[in-house]
């Protein structure tokens, strides 16, 4: 089963940002798939995040379900540091 991506609709996203954090997150999905099953265990445990335009999004790996899910969307305005 190949890799997906998950992004709730809760996240009130501007409409680019959304499709290029969807690309983003594709691309490390096709990486994911040809990667070794420990190395993903591994992954499953860490925290992630990814930066598009002027946001942070923090993402899980789900290794049950082989999918990067969207937890948190903060804007650069509220990020601290």
């Amino acid at each position: 089963m190949a890799c997906r991506v998950q992004i709730s609709s809760e996240f009130r996203l501007p409409s680019i940002v959304r499709r290029k954090l969807r690309e983003r997150l594709e691309h490390i999905c096709a990486i994911l798939d040809a990667l070794d099953r420990p190395f993903l265990v591994s992954l499953a445990q860490s925290s992630l995040a990814v930066d598009v335009e002027a946001w942070r999004f923090r993402y899980e790996y789900e290794l049950a379900s082989n999918r990067l899910v969207v937890t948190e969307a903060m804007p650069a305005w509220r990020r601290k540091g």
